[in-house]
């Protein structure tokens, strides 16, 4: 071999060294002839110098394999002062011992190589001479090392790979040699398992898998990704499997990698649930969703979206945001959608306008979120976008009806003042004068019309009371309910009515006779009433009315049936309950009988019903909830 030391080499040392050289053109062919270096050095050793050597003969491969040339007579240190010192240690030692020495050693002159290195003594033991013949066999040496560290990180491959290894035979599926991640996935020693087979292990969960897993081996050379469940120590698993075809000591095997996937399954198979779910969720929303990239483009959308916006998916994904923002609003939530983007956090109840594909300009309440990625950078926005067009128009009806309500509430209370007002003078005058007729007036002038004057100033009194009595609660709605007799309150404004009745007839039929209720307020419904139904009463026949009390679930139901003349729902309708609202000049009115009947019930979360026919009469219901204590 060319990188061995040549036998060659060696005779011819020996010849040179008993000086029986037959021809100098000889020993010069053979000597530079050789593929191995060869060179015979002269070692110095002096205690007082460092030890060092000379060279006295060089072939040509010395010279081509050290790099040094011209170098006969000169010193080692001179040529190369970087030398490791071991090199003059060995070979200091074999001219003082006289042995011959092998070794291999490594330089690092040249960069970095191996060098098979024979010397061994020449000419007389004081001359201190050896021959030294050297071959390069760094590429050997790499090859076997990299071999030993090749066979040693597959080892610690197999050994500590996080994935199940096993080597088997193909033939029975004995079980040659395991690694420890083997023994975990199937909670078994490696006794248990080594020189039995799979099958008789009971691995495969189906014993036909084996089968089909060595069909595709034959067939394709190899197995990729192959998936089954196996039996384990743990209970069933499901595994991937990969299979490579190795053959060792002249035997078939197989190595196979078993990945657990049996975590992976479940959550694909939650991953492939969730997302079912969130599309039937997306897609059958009552409000629309979308997702939203950076630049506020529409990434997908849902139905309800389409349906809010009047565009189609299609004609979204090519719009922004901001293109269906109505002008005026298109700074409204820019910073805040910005700052989602950086933060992750949510934004909630932001009101705008959006204008529809057919222009139509719309409310939306705007509820966005962040979908991030596992490393919390925000992916893309979920806007959830409501319709509060029909909100908005009903909260500012409300706000005008609440407008309009404070508007008439400071009316009334005006009202209330002017009548308390004009209303004091001839009641004080009516009372004053009824004291000097009791005081004049015959005795039978007295039993004729005094009873009836004194009961109708003493009513106008009671009625300037109860006016107080509505005004104080208006005020200050802290007016107390007490149990109110309906019976007498129904008598009592019966009495009122009887100078107008004439041959009229009031009848009652009260069931519920009791009821927890602000006097004042009960009162002045039944005085309205009962004076509308007189009052609104036909020429065409007698005059009849019906007072009836009833309770229906949490109600007590106070009504009052006329046959007067009616009123024309149809024309009337809307307007029934506005105040100073009159439906008939047959009569004289103020208007504020009906209004007065509704709030008074409403206040306490009643309701009223009228029902009416033209030239036929009118029934009035009022649904009343008690006071609580």
């Amino acid at each position: 071999m060319k990188k061995s030391i040549s036998r060659d080499c060696v005779e011819l040392l020996e010849s040179y060294d008993k000086g029986l050289t037959s021809s100098e053109k000889m020993y010069k062919t053979i000597f530079d002839s050789v593929d191995t270096g060869f060179c015979i050095i002269e070692m110095l050793i002096d205690p007082e110098k460092p030890l060092d050597y000379r060279f006295l003969e060089v072939n040509q491969s010395f010279e081509r394999h050290s790099g040094l040339t011209n170098i006969r007579g000169k010193w080692m240190r001179e040529l190369q002062p970087e030398q490791e010192e071991y090199w003059y240690e060995i070979y200091r030692d074999v001219a003082l011992s006289r042995k011959p020495v092998r070794f291999e050693q490594k330089s690092h002159n040249r960069n970095t190589r191996w060098y098979d290195v024979y010397a061994f003594p020449v000419g007389e033991p004081e001359q201190l001479r050896l021959a030294v013949m050297f071959s390069d066999v760094t590429d050997k040496k790499n090859t076997q090392d990299s071999l030993l560290k090749s066979q040693a990180m597959l080892a610690a491959a197999f050994n500590h790979s996080p994935y199940a290894l096993a080597l088997s035979r193909i033939e029975d599926g004995t079980i040659i040699q395991v690694n420890d991640a083997f023994l975990d996935l199937f909670g078994m020693e490696a006794g248990a398992i080594l020189g039995k087979t799979s099958l008789s292990l009971n691995m495969y969960a189906d014993p036909a898998d084996r089968d089909k897993l060595l069909k595709v081996l034959r067939k394709e050379g190899r197995v990729r990704n192959y998936e089954l469940n196996i039996r384990t120590a743990g209970g069933e698993k499901t595994v991937s499997l990969s299979v490579e075809l190795l053959n060792t000591d002249g035997n078939n095997n197989m190595l196979t990698t078993i990945q657990d996937i049996s975590v992976q399954k479940r959550i694909a198979n939650e991953l492939v649930r969730s997302e079912l779910r969130f599309r039937s969720t997306f897609e059958n929303a009552a409000v629309g969703m979308a997702h939203v990239d950076r630049e506020g483009k529409w990434i997908q959308v849902n139905n309800k979206l389409c349906s809010i916006t009047g565009y189609s998916a299609e004609e979204l994904k090519n719009l922004t945001f901001a293109d269906i923002t109505h002008p005026d609003d298109k700074t409204i939530g820019v910073n805040e959608f910005q700052s989602i983007w950086k933060s992750g956090k949510s934004l909630h109840n932001l009101e705008k306008r959006y204008i529809r594909k057919d222009g139509e300009v719309i409310w939306v309440r705007i509820t966005v979120v962040a979908q991030l990625d596992t490393d919390g950078s925000v992916l893309y926005l979920i806007p959830v976008i409501e319709d509060i067009t029909e909100q908005k128009k009903i909260a500012r009806q409300i706000e005008i009806a609440n407008r309009e309500l404070k508007i008439t509430h400071d009316f009334m209370e005006s009202i209330l003042h002017i009548a308390m007002h004009d209303l004091r003078s001839p009641v004080a005058n009516l009372h004053l004068c009824m004291q000097c007729m009791e005081i004049q007036i015959t005795e039978e002038a007295k039993d004729k019309y005094f009873g009836f004057f004194k009961e109708i100033v003493e009513k106008l009194i009671n009625t300037l009371t109860d006016l107080t009595g509505i005004l104080e609660f208006l005020s200050t709605k802290k007016v107390n309910a007490t149990l109110v007799n309906i019976t007498d309150l129904v008598e009592s404004v019966k009495r009122e009515n009887d100078h107008s009745l004439g041959n009229g007839l009031i009848h009652n039929d009260l069931k519920v006779r009791e009821i927890k209720y602000i006097k004042p307020f009960f009162e002045s419904l039944i005085r309205n009433t009962v004076s509308n139904a007189v009052k609104y009463r036909s020429s065409d026949r007698t005059l009849n009315v019906e007072i009836t009390t009833r309770k229906q679930g949490e109600h007590v139901v106070f009504c009052v049936k006329d046959n007067g003349i009616g009123i024309d729902l149809e024309k009337h309708g809307s307007s029934m309950f506005q105040p100073f609202k009159r439906f008939t000049d047959k009569a004289t009115g103020t208007g504020i009988g009906l209004y007065l009947i509704k709030n008074i019930v409403e206040r306490n979360g009643g309701y009223v019903k009228l029902n009416s026919k033209l030239n036929v009469g009118t029934t009035v219901c009022c649904f009343l909830k008690e006071f609580e204590e």
